[in-house]
């Protein structure tokens, strides 16, 4: 049986493989040390970095993630939830303030608990946004490092506009410069509903045909963000 002072449920991995590896148990519920806080995690996402460390996909991932097994048995990314205990020195949060963001080097948003480093990738939830919207870090942080490249006066041009990764890149390129969604027909509702206006969102070949310059190129999963 387990202790409901100590332990907490949680999806538990032992082992690579499909998702008939996961299994719901308990671990160790770890309070918060100096500098930490603890996550009341409400929501969680299932997203590509997710799945693919499931897999140990591609191989050479097994170098960070264990080589035989894996290396922290709770896996998850993505969370939003609220703030249930906070360690010594910490004044950016307090009990109860509602949270969002990742976990992309120790994993374990898939349990009730989290506790993670309170100057890492978190940050207060915006009023107004609910709990379930907020858990989309994954593709922003690999959108930030194409965006943070850009300078006054560039635009980002983003193939594939309307993933994950898409999406989040041509809210962060609004934002800071400018942004071009590259996308299919079907495809051009979900960009123009986070920002793109009819002229940003180029189908077919009609980036070829926008006169726009590129200067770079970054491969992002199977689309090409260019700078």
């Amino acid at each position: 049986m387990a202790d409901t002072q100590t332990d907490m449920k949680a999806v538990i991995c032992t082992r690579y493989g499909g998702p008939d590896v996961l299994a719901l148990g308990h671990v160790r519920r770890i309070a918060p040390g100096p500098g930490q806080i603890e996550i009341a995690v409400q929501n969680a996402t299932v997203n590509r970095t997710d799945t693919a460390t499931l897999r140990a996909h591609p191989f050479f991932a097994r170098g960070m993630t264990g080589w035989l097994r894996p290396r922290h048995k709770v896996p998850g990314m993505d969370f939003a939830g609220v703030v249930a205990r906070v360690g010594d020195g910490v004044e950016r949060f307090a009990v109860g303030d509602r949270v969002f963001g990742m976990s992309p080097e120790r994993f374990g948003t898939y349990a009730e608990f989290l506790v993670i480093e309170a100057e890492g990738p978190v940050a207060t939830l915006p009023d107004g946004v609910a709990l379930d919207e907020a858990v989309i870090c994954e593709g922003a942080w690999y959108a930030s490092a194409t965006v943070n490249q850009l300078k006054s006066g560039q635009s980002l041009l983003i193939y594939g506009a309307s993933g994950a990764i898409g999406t989040a890149a041509l809210q962060l390129a609004k934002a800071r410069c400018g942004g071009y969604g590259r996308c299919g027909h079907a495809a051009s509702e979900p960009c123009a509903g986070v920002g793109s206006g009819s002229g940003d969102q180029l189908s077919g070949r009609g980036f070829y045909r926008s006169g726009a310059a590129f200067r770079h190129g970054v491969r992002c999963g199977r689309a090409n963000v260019m700078v």
